[in-house]
């Protein structure tokens, strides 16, 4: 998925701009699972503007 548009603005954003369905199901922010190959942590943060929590590490 790419997170800008072709003007490299966020399409991921900090609140929906759309009629919502279902307001205050999703809480909290994003979570990054994994990375495609080349992209970094700080690639995904500085291309989105939503909150991006880590994920907790595996024990």
């Amino acid at each position: 998925m790419d997170h800008t548009n072709t003007h490299c603005n966020s399409k991921v954003l900090r609140e929906c701009t759309l009629p919502l369905t279902g307001k205050e199901v999703v809480q909290g922010g994003l979570t990054i699972a994994e990375c495609a190959d080349g992209v970094t942590e700080q690639d995904l943060r500085d291309a989105t503007l939503a909150t991006i929590i880590r994920q907790p590490q595996e024990r």
